[in-house]
């Protein structure tokens, strides 16, 4: 799948979505937790022991328990981007991960793959779930042609520090994914 097949994918996914909580839609930022609450999920906020190959967790996914766990750890918005990374998880992929164990916040794992996915990145290879997962979560928090519109809006009139400063606020995200979303509407936001 290309780059803008995803992006277009990802808005379909998300648009679907928020057309069954349309008051939802267009609010920035985003509000994952009234969301995964309207899914039925309930979320935990929790700071599990991790070996220091771990460390990199950031959230899981019970679909049989409808939990979303999230490492408290984290910086608020990295928390927000795994929740919606796990809403995205949610609603594309629950039949894929309904038979994960459990998550239990003792034991050094992540129920959602971490894992298995930081092991196929080692291995040169690609978790197509969590790419999913990650476009799903970016859309939902930064929507492609809103982010588009306001990112063209105040690009000459801000500093590069100060427009991602200004869009990481209004979109309540990290530097790091607002820099990720800024490149796709450079690089693809033509072909959307």
């Amino acid at each position: 799948m290309t780059t803008t097949d995803a992006i277009k994918k990802s808005m379909v996914d998300v648009e679907n979505i928020l057309r069954q909580y349309p008051d939802l839609a267009g609010v920035t930022p985003f509000p994952v937790n009234s969301l995964a609450i309207r899914l039925g999920y309930k979320i935990v906020y929790t700071a599990p022991n991790l070996s220091a190959m771990e460390s990199s967790f950031s959230g899981g996914v019970s679909i049989n328990d409808k939990i979303i766990y999230v490492n408290i750890s984290n910086s608020r918005q990295r928390m927000l981007f795994t929740t919606a990374h796990e809403i995205g998880h949610v609603v594309l992929h629950a039949d894929k991960i309904e038979k994960t164990p459990l998550y239990d916040p003792s034991i050094t794992y992540d129920i959602a793959g971490q894992m298995d996915f930081q092991r196929s990145i080692a291995a040169g290879g690609y978790n197509e779930i969590e790419h999913e997962a990650n476009a799903f979560a970016g859309e939902l928090l930064m929507p492609f042609r809103t982010f588009k519109k306001e990112y063209e809006s105040y690009k000459e009139q801000l500093s590069n520090d100060g427009l991602l400063y200004h869009l990481s606020a209004k979109f309540g995200t990290s530097r790091q994914a607002t820099i990720y979303r800024v490149d796709l509407v450079t690089r693809h936001g033509d072909e959307i």
